[in-house]
């Protein structure tokens, strides 16, 4: 007869008393929820957080303070939601299962039987099979079994007459989740909805083609990961198509270089009266004004032309600004400039560029 084999004989005949108070209970879902494999579950998540934060500032490029304001608010909100939120959520049901009183204790029984575990509870007997159990694992002087609905139920080590039948115990239930494994992924298929999230979804598909891989041996969880990352990787590559290759992207944003460069000449005639002379370059304007739009919105996806700025130029006591239009080539025939009302001589000193 093999050691498993002898375990499961041996442990079917054992029943173990559970004891959980409030206290208990409180201090194991603090040490769940915020401790355990904190790294772990906080990595990739990390890496998420930064590369959003950076994207939504890549046209701050040196402002650092707006980065990090940026990455601290979606920090918090990723802790408050993947963290606190269902700590908060445990805790209620924890309250509700034994009470107010920190000290109301809860006593239960376990025994083992081969397709899972019975837990008799105020004379009503439970059955978990293996597919139900998500782990087994060890906080402080207690054996935790936490199952996929979010329960959990607490041994105190001292239930058992020995270490070494307390060890065999836990072997025991791992080596059956173990052998469970390639059930349990049904529990994680669901995550790959998370695909559908641009971004985010490229970290989820990696972490289930991994876990496919490596821990489950699955190969639908493998296509589902492949097919998250694929989401992801096809949106941001129409992204980039649209933004830096579509004729489409600079007609939709056309619309927009005609008010952004009545705005601009304003400011312009606003740092003349101030300074007493137009700038010598639209990047003296955001010296004194960071809220100044300086750059062409039909440039926005290729930033190394011109900078990505509309086209300026000092002339002595007058000045030129324009658009390179949709076809981004300066001095052509579908270049955009300032409404023609800007032209006045006696407003501005604006004057239209030589072709």
């Amino acid at each position: 007869m093999g050691l498993y084999a002898s375990l499961k004989k041996i442990f079917a005949d054992m029943e173990i008393e559970i004891q959980m108070t409030r206290k208990s209970g409180a201090n194991f879902l603090r040490y769940y929820h915020f401790r355990k494999d904190f790294i772990t579950k906080s990595i990739i998540p990390f890496l998420v957080i930064v590369l959003i934060s950076y994207n939504l500032n890549f046209r701050n490029e040196h402002s650092w303070s707006h980065f990090l304001l940026t990455f601290l608010a979606i920090a918090f909100l990723f802790f408050l939601f993947r963290f606190y939120l269902p700590y908060v959520v445990s805790i209620f049901r924890l309250v509700k299962r034994l009470g107010r009183s920190p000290g109301n204790l809860e006593i239960d029984k376990i025994s083992l039987i081969s397709e899972g575990v019975n837990i008799l509870r105020r004379d009503e007997m439970l059955f978990y099979n293996w597919n139900n159990i998500k782990a087994i694992t060890t906080y402080k002087q207690l054996i935790c079994l936490t199952l996929f609905d979010r329960s959990f139920y607490l041994l105190p080590t001292d239930r058992f007459q020995s270490d070494t039948e307390r060890d065999f115990f836990l072997d025991y239930i791992q080596n059956e989740l173990k052998k469970a494994g390639p059930q349990n992924v049904n529990q994680i298929y669901n995550k790959g909805w998370l695909g559908l999230i641009p971004l985010v979804g490229a970290f989820v598909g990696i972490w289930l083609v991994i876990q496919g891989v490596s821990k489950y041996k699955d190969k639908k969880l493998i296509i589902i990961g492949i097919a998250a990352l694929s989401f992801t990787v096809a949106i941001y590559l129409s992204m980039i198509y649209y933004f830096q290759y579509s004729e489409q992207y600079r007609k939709d944003f056309a619309v927009f270089s005609q008010p952004d460069m009545n705005s601009l000449v304003k400011s312009i005639e606003f740092y003349k009266i101030q300074n007493g002379s137009y700038p010598d370059s639209l990047e003296e304007l955001t010296a004194t004004d960071k809220m100044v739009i300086i750059h062409d919105p039909i440039l926005a996806g290729k930033p190394v032309i011109n900078k990505g700025q509309f086209y300026y130029k000092k002339m002595g006591n007058r000045y030129s600004l324009f658009s390179s239009g949709v076809d981004r080539i300066p001095h052509t025939d579908d270049d955009l400039l300032p409404s023609s009302d800007l032209f006045d001589s006696t407003k501005t000193g604006l004057i239209r560029p030589k072709p």
